[in-house]
């Protein structure tokens, strides 16, 4: 399966110099010219690969959450350029085509029990996971609880994040 650059008929160091461009202009400050405005239509473009996946990886996980009995609003969302490139700057490392948050989604769902078997449920889908983090059985210095699972689906990375309202 072709990956979101591909798609756009872009390398993977074309879209990371579009990123780097971006962080680049944000730190300094200056005027849009040329490269930027090119950058930014780079950036759009592959933010907009997202789409289609994302659309996969919540039906699926409207999916699950339905089969395991909870009334749940699955939220959904494609990170905008401005956070993007704050991001790139927070990060000054990461590379844009690294991120595995561009398209995520949410389920605040009622308790422990239910994440843990809206997780299971996940894991035995089509998406191949990539990545879990379980902030409920090693919660952040902050306090915060959730499981971040990141899946590839369509080529794109997907952040499926589970959690309870408390």
């Amino acid at each position: 399966m072709a990956t979101p650059h591909e798609r756009i008929g872009l390398s993977r160091t074309q879209v990371d110099r579009a990123g780097e461009t971006l962080r680049t202009w944000t730190i300094d400050g200056l005027l849009a010219g040329p490269a930027e405005q090119d950058a930014s239509r780079v950036v759009n473009a592959y933010r907009s690969e997202f789409k289609s996946p994302l659309r996969s990886v919540v039906m699926g996980l409207r999916s699950a959450v339905r089969t395991a009995g909870a009334e749940v609003v699955v939220a959904e969302r494609l990170k905008r350029q401005p956070r993007l490139v704050g991001k790139l700057i927070r990060f000054p490392t990461t590379r844009l085509t690294q991120m595995q948050d561009v398209a995520g989604c949410r389920a605040i769902l009622p308790n422990l029990a239910v994440v843990d078997e809206v997780r299971r449920r996940i894991e035995r889908q089509k998406s191949e996971i990539v990545k879990v983090n379980d902030y409920n059985s090693t919660p952040r210095s902050s306090g915060y609880r959730a499981v971040h699972i990141v899946v590839r689906r369509d080529g794109a990375l997907v952040e499926i994040q589970l959690r309870t309202a408390s």
